[in-house]
């Protein structure tokens, strides 16, 4: 996989308190990066903001995990993976938090087109919270259960 790569990751869309901010994509040889400018009144003020980014991110298939990691403390984290598209018959994940309030984590409800998961952590997360997100591929299931995942 190639990191500076547009096709294994990209930033879709960046939003400080609800609105769409500008953002600079640079490429290096093994690398890229996103840069985006706070708004003024968010820097002058010193208030906090809520950020939203969206991403699109390729894994290798063998791979099996996703992991997300918190570099400074967040507030109020809604972290949802959508995996519609693709041969993944089972998908979960696992929290590294400690918080005061447990993570819920909520699946569309199988008569809805589309397959999402959507973990919700209410309050304060430490830097170096994370997510692990692992998977079964369709190919992968014993036999008897084939039918189950299609």
């Amino acid at each position: 996989m190639d990191a500076s790569s547009r096709e294994c990751f990209e930033l879709l869309s960046l939003t400080v308190d609800g609105d769409e901010v500008s953002v600079r994509r640079s490429e290096r040889r093994h690398s890229q990066a996103y840069v985006a400018t706070l708004p003024d009144s968010a820097v002058i003020e010193g208030h906090p903001v809520r950020i939203r980014h969206i991403y699109r991110v390729v894994t290798p298939t063998w791979g099996h995990r996703l992991f997300v990691q918190l570099p400074q403390p967040a507030r109020n984290v809604t972290l949802s993976m959508d995996y519609t598209n693709t041969d993944i018959a089972y998908l979960s994940v696992t929290d590294t938090v400690s918080s005061k309030s447990r993570a819920q984590i909520y699946r569309l409800p199988e008569d809805v087109p589309g397959r999402a998961i959507t973990v919700d952590i209410p309050g304060w997360l430490l830097p170096s919270a994370g997510f692990a997100f692992t998977w079964t591929l369709n190919e992968e299931l014993p036999r008897s259960e084939h039918s189950k995942a299609a």
